[in-house]
């Protein structure tokens, strides 16, 4: 008997300066164009996408999309969903690195019933996430899933 093969997938993006520190990301199959330059603690100028930004981006888009396929699967009713990401950035032997990254998922449930399952599900998608499995640094996951009930109510109190 053969062993089954392990699937292997390539991803592909294409960088072009355009002057200066700045350059124009882009893949195929979409429209839209990041310009990219050095964030402002390095020299860059504010209102662009960053390498460090991406990165951590990377990471919370990955979660996201790695938490709503096991939430589908498990038939898990979500109603909102939010992530903050938060990078921290050292000198280590001499070269910057990210030292540690925090991420903050907010997830919300329809009904209180749901939470527990959230967040078991929250638990296996930070197992499974395919960037951060690909980082070498520290990621810690800072999990908070609401019902959308409370939510809704600490909406209204704020407004």
């Amino acid at each position: 008997m053969t062993p089954k093969k392990a699937p292997h997938y390539f991803f592909e993006t294409n960088q072009a300066w355009i002057g200066a520190d700045k350059g124009k990301v882009s893949i195929q199959h979409v429209d839209a164009e990041l310009i990219v330059a050095p964030p402002v603690q390095f020299g860059g100028e504010a209102g662009h996408w960053s390498p460090e930004h991406l990165l951590l981006s990377a990471v919370s888009s990955c979660y996201m999309a790695t938490f709503f396929a096991f939430a589908e699967k498990k038939k898990i009713s979500i109603t909102g969903f939010d992530c903050q990401v938060i990078g921290q950035v050292e000198l280590v032997a001499g070269k910057f690195r990210f030292t540690h990254i925090n991420v903050y998922p907010v997830i919300v449930v329809a009904e209180d019933a749901l939470r527990s399952a959230a967040m078991m599900t929250a638990a296996q998608a930070e197992r499974h996430c395919l960037v951060a499995n690909s980082l070498d640094t520290d990621i810690i996951y800072h999990t908070a899933v609401k019902t959308a009930a409370i939510s809704l109510q600490k909406k209204t109190r704020l407004s």
